[in-house]
This record gives structure tokens, sequence and C-alpha cells, in this order.
């Protein structure tokens, strides 16, 4: 993972650095693995320490996240948890956007020769032992 540091009106501090880089990579190779690109932008306004993060991860995600407190540490948190939040809400919505109907999963099984689901053969052979079956119990 790459991470990429700016200070906006403040002097930079390793510090900081380290705290965030440590925090933020935890949360998002949890969600993700360990891949992406990671700008984090700490700036002063006042009396509040601001810091911006975006995420770009090597499969397309894009996320941003930010917060302002009187505190950089505390904004530090406050920004892993809503990156949490949008990590997890993403990684939700791929899921459900990867399920399959039922019909294209069998169709990929008779592709792929899954052993999990019945192939072709196995429909015809059923149809044929339940007509001969069928047949049988009629004759007698």
């Amino acid at each position: 993972m790459v991470f990429q540091f700016y200070f906006k009106k403040m002097q930079s501090s390793e510090a900081l650095k380290s705290l965030s880089q440590r925090k933020l990579s935890d949360v998002i190779e949890r969600f993700l693995g360990d891949s992406g690109l990671v700008r984090i932008t700490f700036s002063t306004e006042k009396n509040e320490q601001k810091i911006h993060c975006y995420f770009q991860g090597w499969n397309g995600t894009v996320l941003n996240a930010s917060g302002a407190s009187e505190n950089m540490y505390a904004t530090i948190d406050l920004v892993a948890q809503k990156l949490e939040a949008q990590l997890s809400r993403h990684k939700m919505k791929t899921r459900r956007r990867s399920r399959l109907p039922i019909a294209q999963v069998r169709a990929l099984s008779v592709v792929g020769g899954s052993d999990s689901f019945p192939t072709m053969d196995d429909w015809d052979e059923e149809e044929s032992e339940s007509s001969e079956v069928s047949s049988f119990q009629l004759l007698h």
C-alpha cells in the first residue's frame, strides 16, 4: 500500500505520519488487502485540526473520508471510523452484486465441471430413470 502525506499550514510530523499510516492500513487491509493508494492531507484552520483521506484501490474503488476536531489524534480515529464504515458498505454492495441467479450458477457449473451442482448429463439420467420407473409401475 502506498501512502502520500500532505501538510497544509502546519509542520510535517513523523508521529502523525506513522500513527495515521498504522491505523488506516489496519482498516483497509482488513477489507481489501494490501493494495491501493492512500493520500492523507493534514491541515489547520483557526482551532480546528482537519484530516482528509482519499483512498484509491487497484480494483477501481475510490473512497473519501474527512474529519475535524480540536485534537489531531482524535481526528485520525474519526477518519479511520468513517473509512471503515464506507469500506464495509462497499464490501456488502459488491457481495450483493456478485450473487447470481440459480440458473446462471447451474450453467456455470456445467461449463466449469464443478461437482457441487448437477450437470446436464445428471439431469438426463434422472429423466430417463424416472420415465423407466413410471412405465414399470404402469405395467404392473
